[in-house]
C-alpha cells in the first residue's frame, strides 16, 4: 500500500471490476483519456481486471482509495516497464468518483506512483503523453516538472478526428532535485496546475 494524505494506492483486486466497468462505460469520462472509447461487457471487464491483478512486473495497475472510508474512487497505471533500460510509461489516471474530481486525489495519486517508480522500482526515466486538446492533462504534467519532448502529429483518432499527442518525460535526477527543493507539496502543486492551465489556454488563444 502507498499512502498519501487523503488517498492510498493498492493493487487492483478481482472484485474491483464493477467500478472499473462503470467507469469504462462512462463516455464523458473516457473522452478525457488518450485511449479509444470502447463500450465493454461485464465479462470483458472481469477478464481485463483479472489480467491486471496478476501482473506487477511489466505493468502496474493500482486502485486509488480514500483514507477516510477505504472506498475506491479511481485507478492509476504504469506500463511498458523496462527493467533493463529503467524506463516506464505513466499510462494514465482515472478518477471515476465525481466527489473526488477536485484535483486532490488526481495529484496525490500521481505523486505516490512516481515516487514508487523512481525509489522502489529503480526506474530512471518515466514518460507520459496526452492529447494536445486536453489542457488540464498538459498542465498537470508540466506542474509535475515533466519536460515536453515533442508532438506526435495526428496520431490518435478520437472524438471524430485525428488528434496531436504531446510527449513528456521526467528523469529520476530531476525528480529527486525537485523533491529536495520541496516542489512536490500537494497544495502548491494544485496551484501550479491551474497556473499552467491558464497559461496554456492563453497560448492557444494567441495561436
Amino acid at each position: 500500500m502507498l499512502k498519501g494524505e487523503t488517498i492510498y494506492l493498492r493493487m487492483l483486486e478481482p472484485e474491483d471490476w464493477e467500478l472499473t466497468h462503470k467507469w469504462h462505460n462512462d463516455t464523458e469520462l473516457q473522452r478525457l483519456t488518450c485511449g479509444p472509447i470502447r463500450i465493454v461487457s461485464k465479462e470483458i471487464e472481469k477478464t481485463w481486471v483479472n489480467l491486471k491483478t496478476s501482473n506487477n512486473r511489466d505493468e502496474l495497475y493500482l486502485a486509488i482509495c480514500l483514507n477516510s472510508d477505504n472506498s475506491m474512487v479511481g485507478y492509476i497505471s504504469a506500463s511498458r516497464i523496462d527493467h533493463l533500460n529503467q524506463s516506464c510509461f505513466l499510462s494514465g489516471v482515472v478518477i471515476g468518483d465525481k466527489r473526488c474530481q477536485d484535483g486532490i486525489a488526481l495529484t496525490e495519486s500521481q505523486l505516490l506512483i512516481i515516487h514508487y517508480l523512481f525509489t522502489q522500482m529503480n526506474m530512471y526515466r518515466i514518460t507520459s503523453d496526452c492529447l494536445t486538446i486536453h489542457t488540464f492533462s498538459n498542465a498537470l504534467l508540466q506542474a509535475l516538472y515533466f519536460q515536453k519532448e515533442g508532438v506526435e502529429r495526428s496520431s490518435v483518432y478520437k472524438n471524430g478526428k485525428f488528434n496531436d499527442v504531446c510527449l513528456y518525460s521526467l528523469l529520476r535526477d530531476e525528480y529527486l532535485q525537485h523533491l529536495e527543493n520541496g516542489d512536490y507539496n500537494v497544495k502548491d502543486l494544485i496551484k501550479n496546475i491551474f497556473s499552467h492551465f491558464k497559461r496554456i489556454r492563453r497560448e492557444d488563444r494567441n495561436k
